[in-house]
């Protein structure tokens, strides 16, 4: 569930084309939501972005990736657009004074009349910090002042996200986890159509066990009802509703789909590879491995899958390549390096 996305990576901006909000984020090393052009929030999964050849192998005659994957916060624009009062700050902020700007946040903060605007932004900065507790106690006071405010929600899951991420007990985890999704339900019930908000429920009804509330036809709704939207990043979750279902034939046209619209969720497609290897489907096995890597050169974890593609159809020469190139993306990728010393003993 958990992938790490480069720190390179920088989102386009958003484009507000109905009016609402839009909120875009920059993506980073945590586990799993986003948005699209013309939906409230543009940033929760959708990270349609110009990255260059280096990143993501997009080129001038290919259209940018979109890559699905978890929200890490809210952009400078939004909370410009949010609360114009903010817009000093975002300029500190933006040309690198940031230390100054948490320290006026935190001043105004103390202050008798903080803006709810100004403590979410805090919440931000206090969260980005590892200050958890701080940014918790941040963003309940911008709820008291406005719930009605869906940003605020959403910023008070991330933070529980921040602290699942931490969490090591099962009943710990269990506990953040719901509170991750309460918060972003909140979110949700105030404005249902950014995609953040749908991605994560829709993912807790798909893989929580039915006694603790999963519902895989629930998730299977939410997710059509997003497509019918036209938010093309939910091919890729209805493909995963569907493997999850058992439904490799509507899995497969899903995957399928979500590949033509550029579309890209890197566990989602390598389960996809591995289960078209299991359904004796080598040619889309390979087709979703090449996209894997097409999208990220720099996991391992695709050239990985490439290899047992290779393996699987007895191309050893292609496969020992392969697993040599994940170990040049992680020298201390140890899967890879044990299938090629398998491959190098069975020589």
């Amino acid at each position: 569930m958990a992938e790490t996305v480069p720190r390179s990576i920088r989102p386009l901006q958003p484009r507000n084309q109905g009016g609402g909000t839009s909120v875009i984020t920059i993506m980073r090393a945590f586990p799993t939501p986003w948005s699209r052009a013309g939906s409230p929030l543009r940033g929760l999964v959708t990270l349609t972005a110009m990255l260059g050849t280096a990143l993501a192998g997009e080129s001038a005659d290919h259209p940018p990736v979109i890559h699905v994957e978890q929200p890490t916060g809210i952009e400078l624009t939004q909370y410009a657009e949010t609360w114009p009062a903010l817009e000093p700050y975002i300029a500190q902020i933006r040309q690198g004074d940031r230390e100054a700007v948490v320290a006026t946040l935190r001043s105004l903060a103390a202050g008798t009349d903080p803006s709810d605007g100004v403590l979410n932004l805090l919440a931000q900065m206090e969260r980005e910090d590892g200050s958890l507790d701080k940014a918790s106690l941040s963003i309940e006071r911008a709820i008291a002042l406005h719930p009605e405010q869906p940003l605020h929600h959403f910023q008070q899951a991330l933070i529980c996200f921040a602290h699942l991420s931490r969490a090591t007990g099962g009943l710990d985890r269990w506990n953040w986890h719901n509170k991750t999704k309460d918060a972003y339900q909140r979110a949700f019930d105030l404005d249902p159509r950014p995609v953040p908000y749908r991605y994560y429920l829709a993912y807790t009804y798909l893989q929580a066990p039915g006694i603790a509330g999963g519902d895989k036809d629930k998730a299977l709704q939410m997710v059509q009802e997003a497509i019918d939207m036209g938010e093309k990043e939910f091919y890729v979750v209805r493909a995963d509703v569907h493997r999850l279902r058992s439904e490799p034939a509507l899995a497969f046209a899903d995957y399928d789909q979500a590949k033509a619209e550029n579309v890209f969720k890197l566990n989602a497609f390598l389960a996809a590879g591995r289960l078209a290897l299991e359904r004796k489907d080598p040619k889309r096995a390979k087709d979703y491995f090449d996209w894997a890597v097409y999208c990220r050169p720099e996991s391992p974890r695709t050239h990985e899958g490439l290899g047992d593609y290779y393996i699987a159809v007895g191309d050893t020469e292609s496969a020992t390549k392969a697993y040599e190139a994940a170990l040049r993306a992680d020298q201390e990728y140890e899967p890879a390096r044990e299938k090629l010393a398998t491959l190098t003993k069975a020589r």
